[in-house]
């Protein structure tokens, strides 16, 4: 009888051990999951740099791990990029749009398009150099373009800008305007403004200023101012005058460029 009950135990383990094992193998296994692809996104602070400036343009992944990788510009001659890992300086080289790109170790790519653009706020002033002025008077005004003219007319800006919109005074010829504008893709600006007296003569001037500043630490370009004026006394007394000049210098201190300017 001991014998017998030992080996219906022992079966019965059998049994229940082959059943466990079959129902462990039933069923297909889990497929596994294919991890998600890196990506990278391209930021920086700001859209636009002004000349003499830098911008600091990162790159980040979505493993939020740092990646490493390449940093290309689209254009050189408008922005220039420093090898870096993860970060990059991008610096103005000329006005203009471009585009910064970074190609990830792994291939993954992102860009971002950054505008470069001078910087005209503050004061500014040089001279230009006449380069035509036609004056027709009558009556008792004498023209405005004498043979002993010194040929140099002195210009100045004190502006305020916010990104490519610019406002502020100007003069040329001891005028004062009130001028506003906005910068060109290429680095130019179009600025206008008019003045007006009455006080024994009726004048009004009418300039324009046609500025090109491409390049950082150069600033070129056209002013033209057409004027009128009429004694309010002796209306047969008028003169008419238009002056173009171009521009020959520019900085930031106070200039003189002929002994009218003292």
């Amino acid at each position: 009888m001991v014998t017998t009950r030992i080996r219906v135990s022992t079966v019965v383990a059998a049994l229940v051990l082959s059943a466990v094992n079959a129902c462990s193998k039933s069923g297909p296994a889990a497929p596994s999951v294919p991890a998600a692809p890196v990506t990278v996104a391209v930021t920086s602070p700001n859209a636009v740099v002004l000349f003499g400036k830098t911008e600091t343009v990162t790159a980040v992944a979505s493993d939020g791990r740092p990646p490493t990788g390449t940093w290309s510009s689209s254009d050189g001659s408008v922005a220039t990029v420093t090898l870096g890992a993860s970060t990059t300086i991008v610096t103005p080289a000329g006005a203009g749009q471009v585009t910064i790109t970074f190609t990830a170790s792994g291939g993954a790519t992102s860009a971002k398009s950054l505008r470069m653009l001078p910087d005209l706020s503050g004061y500014l002033a040089g001279c230009s150099r006449v380069e035509s002025c036609v004056s027709r008077s009558s009556g008792s005004f004498g023209t405005a373009c004498p043979p002993s003219d010194p040929g140099t007319r002195k210009y100045d800006f004190n502006l305020t800008q916010s990104d490519a919109a610019v406002t502020g005074l100007a003069h040329f010829q001891g005028w004062p305007y009130q001028v506003s504008g906005s910068i060109g893709l290429d680095g130019t600006l179009a600025l206008s403004g008019t003045v007006t007296q009455n006080t024994g003569t009726t004048f009004r001037a009418d300039t324009t200023w046609q500025l090109i500043a491409q390049r950082p630490g150069t600033l070129g370009g056209t002013i033209e101012s057409t004027s009128t004026e009429t004694s309010v006394n002796d209306p047969r007394s008028s003169r008419a005058t238009t002056i173009k000049t171009s521009i020959q210098s520019f900085g930031r201190a106070v200039v003189v460029c002929n002994p009218f300017d003292l």
